[in-house]
């Protein structure tokens, strides 16, 4: 049997066949997937016990709520550095009823139908784009998922290592992760140049052109 230490600000609620952790920064509602629970108050705080028949599933299932119970207490976030002369990165919060939605702009297809599904959806919701000049005759468009928590910043590196940093913030672990490599995929770091979307503290080997080998 495992166990974690409940933040605060954290509340736990287990209900038949499911759970409800609620937090600062939303709420999420799981099935229990034949996981028993129960809560024991320490001088700690609460602290929530698992247990499964197998072990593996134990400790997977630890993790999971683990990762819930951080971001609804103070969220997951994922940095890019945009690596190239004239690459820039600008936010813009409005609605998705309006020329961003259109099918004029050059968007890809997994993220023009995720538009018009949240344009129908959500006509009036504010919501966040992402716009990125990363060395291609056109701008690309990036929408958020709606979500209350959903977040991009983006800031300017100043000295020696100039670029720009694209901030990524949202109390689901899967959701930045996603966005992060979707936004990434727009333009991979070269092997030849050191052109492209990083990680944050990614690094990547350089090869050789024709006329250095």
């Amino acid at each position: 049997m495992l166990s974690i230490l409940l933040p605060k600000n954290i509340k736990f609620f287990n209900q038949t066949n499911l759970y409800k952790i609620q937090g600062p920064r939303g709420n999420q509602i799981k099935a229990t997937d034949n996981t028993s629970f129960f809560i024991v108050q320490t001088g700690e705080g609460n602290r929530i016990f698992i247990n499964t028949i197998d072990k593996n599933k134990t400790a997977t299932s630890l993790f999971s709520r683990y990762k819930i119970v951080q971001g609804l207490s103070i969220g997951w976030q994922k940095r890019l550095r945009l690596v190239g002369v004239g690459f820039r990165a600008i936010t813009i919060d409005t609605s998705f009823n309006n020329e961003y939605a259109s099918s004029e702009l050059n968007i890809k297809n997994y993220l023009r139908k995720r538009m018009l599904f949240l344009s129908t959806t959500y006509p009036q919701q504010k919501n966040q784009f992402l716009k990125l000049k990363i060395g291609f005759s056109h701008e690309v468009i990036y929408p958020m998922i709606v979500t209350e928590n959903n977040h991009i910043k983006v800031s300017r590196i100043d000295g020696r290592t100039k670029g720009i940093v694209v901030t990524l913030k949202s109390n689901d672990k899967h959701e930045v992760n996603q966005f992060a490599s979707e936004i990434r995929s727009f333009r991979f770091p070269g092997v030849y140049k050191t052109k492209g979307i990083y990680y944050n503290k990614e690094t990547v080997k350089l090869k050789k052109g024709k006329r250095q080998s």
